[in-house]
């Protein structure tokens, strides 16, 4: 903790290295010396003292650059690029989201390294550089491992910050590895094999192993189920279809994808329940356990949880070796230290702190269950004694099941607030479910490793692909059918920070307080604050339930003085999603989608709708039947309480293939409203009107017939008007004009589209672009700018928000990072 306290606090930023190292060296020697003289608090202090100046140290000693050759040129958008590198690591296989079954040119898998950049051609001429990155082209290659030097003709982009509320931070995530910009080639042809070397020995290997057990579980198990029985295997979680991986989420059991203790401790249980036969001494068995455990955890790439389980099992092993009683807080300590000591990042990683989190949790009722078989008197002994083999093992295998549930509900428990905090879910049903696959998934484990090892052998491989196979075929169905049950899991915003930091301080004084003991009313006290912190967010207008309590306060929804209508516009590329927030706290969300996979669209959206926070949606309008409105619908309605589904009169009747598919699966589920021209009403103090279109004539393209949404506040205007365009832009234009103070560009400021005779029309003070780096073009800004309105783009500026106040006060903001900035004017 003390080494964990100097890497996290900003003492490396006050001290030099220099001066670090010499604090360490005093402290250490004060420390020892303290000690000669028989003063262990004091020494122990000092010592204390010294860690913390370690961790100060190895903080400052391996802090990441804050730039590379590249990132000085690379921009958001991609630009051409030629390089040559040294490709770092194993390939990573996974499905290409982007893949049209329709296009015979379409890959429907990528493959990603790591590569140091060595050179990069400017002109006629290689240019010394240096970088690394990661390369990603769009096929299923196996010929190029690590040491290989490589010419690549290809693209690269700057990883950049989130630019909407709620967006995870790859910029930072990926600058721990020193890695600024990312690269992509279009196919193989791109990539040029310059020579194979062995500057990378064991990556080298590794890659090539990871090759033979991909290979061997593609052959053996299948191409259904080898992308699981892959991320089972050796962590190659990407080759699980989004899909699958989102159903694992909602089941509580992503555990399975990522390589982790409970791998490591599956593959060590399954060493000593073989070695039982040959009756191996404890020093043979420790040797073997070490090396087989440590060879896996190279195959699995060596990720934190892996080293984590493997020192944790090693140390048991050898702490049963030397007749030692293994102390778990002593293990586990080893553990962190180590693992800070390879990578200060690993303290932020949700994946160790959750690791940490679960073998902690396993420890202490593992040992209260040992104390409760020590309790069991000597008659107990006897009547068991006097049963027959049958029931003996009828009653022992009720005490491991029972075992195994308590195990899940406690691990369920503690780890479920930093879950719920990250990942904005809650699954109770991955209690049951853990307890059911255990067993299933022991088996896809070892028969699956034994396929990918030894499946050049074709009666061992066809056999043990065929268990794995069959294993994973059950697993995959039940949580299937989990991820369906009512109230199995529910997608809600991050608790308080307070509320988390609570519960586990909670945690922690009571163990301290009372030990192993009274484990049911500590497991009462965490249910009770379960409770208060889902319950705001399951009462009110963003509530999962809405206004349950609605006839005992009829005046809920009159607004505060304070009370602001807030639009953001959020960057979803080439698409739009506009978060209404009335001043009432009720949440609607015009268009949702944008171009490309429609099974991934709605995380951004998704996001900042938690980060708001909100668990509900009153009302999503769609403006017209282009995929890049809606194509987030159904993600979103899987995430959220949706009141109703509002759209012109043309999408409902739209003869598209997606939108009837996308109507057929909603059935009865979410109430359904026309919005027409002339439809209007209030939302508290602010008024809404659609302008366009008519439900009762015919348009030239569902363009056209984009719905135009007018919302009024504080005598302030903002105008909604899709991707109107044609007769439907003449449409509107031919009214009576409507001075606004905020036009959202339609068409995505696209330069095809005349935007003069609607500028002419509303006169807007602000212009939003929703759009994707095309937006950015000067000619699109001169089209916009011709009457003096002030421009916000999306994919420039990040999510835009305008602020109208009671008074009629009107802000621009935009989201930088992680705050919201206001706008800067041109």
């Amino acid at each position: 903790m003390a080494v964990i306290a100097g890497v996290k606090l900003p003492i490396a930023d006050v001290l030099s290295a220099t001066s670090l190292l010499l604090g360490l060296v005093i402290a250490l020697a004060v420390a020892f010396g303290l000690r000669r003289h028989h003063r262990p608090t004091w020494a122990g202090s000092f010592a204390l003292l010294a860690a913390v100046f370690l961790g100060a140290y190895h903080a400052s000693s391996t802090r990441p650059p804050n730039h590379d050759s590249l990132s000085p040129i690379a921009e958001r958008k991609a630009e051409p690029i030629a390089l040559r590198g040294l490709i770092t690591s194993a390939a990573v296989w996974k499905p290409n989201p982007h893949h049209r079954p329709s296009d015979p040119t379409s890959s429907a898998w990528r493959t990603q390294w790591d590569i140091d950049v060595e050179s990069l051609r400017d002109g006629r001429q290689w240019k010394p550089v240096v970088a690394s990155s990661t390369l990603t082209v769009d096929a299923r290659l196996d010929d190029l491992f690590p040491g290989d030097q490589v010419e690549v003709m290809g693209s690269f982009r700057r990883i950049a910050p989130p630019s909407n509320p709620g967006g995870f931070d790859f910029a930072k995530h990926f600058q721990q590895d020193a890695q600024f910009v990312s690269l992509t080639a279009k196919s193989r042809g791109q990539i040029k094999l310059l020579q194979s070397t062995w500057r990378l020995p064991l990556q080298r290997v590794r890659a090539k192993l990871v090759f033979q057990v991909d290979r061997g579980l593609v052959r053996w198990v299948g191409t259904t189920y080898s992308p699981l029985a892959a991320a089972l295997v050796f962590g190659q979680r990407e080759q699980v279809d989004w899909e699958d991986q989102q159903e694992l989420m909602a089941t509580g059991t992503l555990h399975m994808l990522a390589i982790s203790g409970m791998h490591v401790e599956i593959v060590a249980a399954t060493i000593l329940l073989l070695s039982t036969p040959f009756a191996w001494r404890n020093s043979t068995l420790l040797i073997v356990i070490i090396s087989v455990c440590g060879a896996y955890a190279i195959l699995a790439g060596g990720k934190p949880p892996v080293l984590r389980a493997v020192i944790v099992v090693a140390s048991f092993a050898l702490a049963r070796t030397l007749g030692r009683p293994p102390r778990l807080t002593n293990i586990l300590g080893l553990a962190a230290l180590i693992l800070v000591l390879i990578r200060a990042a690993n303290i932020d990683s949700v994946g160790v702190q959750l690791s940490f989190l679960a073998v902690g949790t396993i420890g202490i009722f593992v040992l209260d269950a040992r104390r409760e078989s020590e309790r069991r008197s000597a008659l107990q002994g006897v009547i068991e004694e006097s049963l027959n083999r049958w029931n003996r093992w009828a009653l022992l295998c009720f005490r491991s099941l029972k075992q195994t549930w308590r195990l899940s509900l406690w691990v369920w428990l503690i780890t479920m607030p930093l879950v719920w905090t990250n990942f904005h879910i809650i699954a109770p049903i991955a209690i049951p479910l853990n307890v059911l696959i255990a067993f299933p998934l022991t088996v896809s484990l070892v028969s699956g490793l034994i396929c990918g090892l030894l499946g050049w052998l074709a009666p061992v491989g066809w056999l043990a692909g065929a268990i794995c196979g069959w294993s994973l075929a059950l697993i995959s169905w039940l949580v299937e059918v989990s991820s369906q049950l009512p109230l199995g899991h529910l997608w809600l915003p991050a608790p308080h920070a307070w509320w988390l930091v609570s519960f586990y301080g909670m945690v922690v004084l009571w163990l301290i307080a009372f030990g192993q003991t009274r484990n049911r009313s500590l497991l009462l006290v965490l249910g009770l604050w379960l409770v208060i912190g889902i319950a705001p967010h399951t009462h009110g207008p963003r509530g999962w339930w809405g206004e349950i309590f609605a006839w005992r306060a009829p005046n809920l929804h009159l607004q505060t003085s304070s009370a602001e209508l807030r639009c953001t516009f959020l960057d979803v590329g080439h698409g739009t999603s506009v978060i209404i927030e009335f001043p009432t706290g009720e949440v609607w969300l015009y268009d949702a989608g944008h171009l490309g996979a429609a099974d991934r669209s709605h995380q951004d959206i998704a996001t900042a709708l938690w980060q708001i926070p909100t668990a509900r949606v009153a009302k999503l309008l769609i403006s017209h039947a282009d995929a890049d409105h809606y194509n987030a619908t159904r993600g979103l309605i899987e995430r959220f309480r949706i009141d109703s589904l509002a759209s012109p009169t043309q999408f409902w009747n739209s003869s598209d293939r997606d939108v009837q598919t996308l109507l057929r699966d909603l059935g009865s589920s979410i109430d359904r409203e026309v919005f027409n021209a002339g439809q209007s009403g209030q939302v508290g103090l602010t008024s809404y009107q659609v302008l366009h279109p008519r439900g009762d004539i015919a348009i030239e393209s569902d363009n056209a017939a984009s719905m135009c949404l007018l919302l009024e506040y504080a005598g302030k205007r903002i105008l909604l008007p899709g991707d109107l365009e044609g007769s439907g832009l003449l449409s509107l234009t031919e009214l009576p004009p409507r001075p606004c103070h905020v036009l959202m560009a339609p068409h995505h400021g696209s330069l095809t589209l005349d935007p003069s005779e609607l500028l002419a029309w509303c006169r807007p003070q602000w212009t939003v672009i929703s759009g994707n780096h095309r937006a950015t073009r000067e000619e699109v800004l001169r089209k916009y700018t011709t009457f003096d309105s002030q421009v916000a783009i999306t994919f420039r500026d990040g999510a835009v928000q305008i602020r109208i106040d009671p008074n009629g006060d009107l802000t621009t903001w935009h989201w930088h990072a992680d705050h919201w900035q206001r706008f800067s004017a041109n």
